[in-house]
């Protein structure tokens, strides 16, 4: 085994390409929002028509905990009203054995009505 000192300049060379992926990864993610965002004038889930006022939030379907590849994915992505956002979450706390998931939200777009047009 070589001496440590010998390993030091390989493991920060790996960690900061590492960190340089990472931060690529985020700025494309940031950057398909912000084109979502300006494409989508009403919510996906509600219908609520953003011009209203409304604030518009970009929601994972399978959360990036659980599948980070598809964390820039368009196709895993849906423009919501904050409002619907926060009651989709507030919904998955106060449910017992709940977590966020393509099928959570499926069934939350079921009990409170909400378009399904997202789940292809």
């Amino acid at each position: 085994r070589p001496p440590r000192s010998t390993l030091f300049p390989y493991t920060t060379l790996f960690r900061s390409a590492s960190l340089a992926q990472g931060k690529s990864l985020a700025s494309k993610e940031q950057a398909i929002m912000s084109r979502l965002k300006r494409r989508h004038t009403h919510c996906q889930l509600s219908g609520y028509d953003f011009g209203q006022g409304g604030e518009k939030h970009v929601h994972h379907i399978e959360p990036r905990a659980t599948a980070p590849a598809l964390a820039a994915d368009e196709n895993n992505l849906i423009v919501i009203a904050e409002e619907v956002h926060d009651a989709y979450h507030d919904w998955i706390h106060s449910s017992k054995g709940l977590a966020v998931s393509r099928a959570s939200l499926r069934n939350f777009c079921r009990l409170n009505e909400y378009s399904l047009n997202w789940d292809a």
